[in-house]
């Protein structure tokens, strides 16, 4: 069995087309994905979806297998954006048979923001390839490392 997933490496906003090899289409696959977040709490999701005849995982909401996602850690905890990327083992189980491979979502584009303040400002702004509107942030008790990765997208 081969688990293909498209994007493998792209924004964590992108939608996920999940494919399979090998198993026939009229069997089920347990999908199994996994990571550790910024604070290196882990996190997991895992749910059996019907294959279609290309070999696609059929998911009612693409982004099912990320929302999904719950952690050990108690009392419950929120997931804590990573800066940069977030790297996520990604399992398909079928027929006792078993395929792995690593998936990567990114929080923005890589660059570094640009940085502006004044007497009790500061402005954060992240370049764009293409104009795009922008996006204010206004910290509460968290500061702003916790909103960063989402403003970067």
């Amino acid at each position: 069995m081969i688990l293909d997933p498209q994007p493998a490496d792209g924004l964590v906003d992108e939608p996920v087309t999940w494919r399979v090899q090998g198993v026939p289409a009229t069997a089920t696959v347990r999908l199994t994905l996994s990571g550790a977040d910024a604070a290196g709490r882990h996190w997991r999701s895992s749910a059996e979806y019907p294959v279609a005849e290309d070999g696609r995982l059929m998911i009612d909401d693409p982004d099912r297998p990320w929302w999904s996602m719950t952690s050990d850690a108690r009392p419950p905890v929120r997931f804590t954006e990573p800066v940069d990327e977030w790297a996520c083992t990604a399992q398909a189980t079928s027929g006792g048979e078993t395929a792995q491979t690593m998936v990567r979502r990114r929080f923005g584009t890589g660059a570094s923001p640009r940085d502006f303040s004044g007497e009790g400002w500061r402005l954060s702004v992240y370049p764009a390839a293409t104009r795009a509107p922008g996006v204010l942030l206004i910290p509460g008790f968290t500061g702003i490392a916790p909103l960063a990765p989402r403003a970067a997208l």
